[in-house]
């Protein structure tokens, strides 16, 4: 019995783990794309001039 509830727990750290994991590479991948479509009318404005 204490092997299932072992596997059990095992199991929820595991999937608290990659939620994190998950939750941690999606906020720093909105954030760089946030990012770069706020640099983007910057580089477009500036390539304007230059034309």
């Amino acid at each position: 019995m204490q092997t299932g509830v072992d596997a059990g727990l095992g199991a929820l750290i595991l999937d608290a783990v990659r939620a994190d994991v998950y939750s941690s590479a999606f906020h720093a991948l909105t954030s760089r794309l946030a990012q770069e479509e706020a640099s983007e009318p910057e580089q477009e404005e500036k390539g304007e001039d230059a034309d």
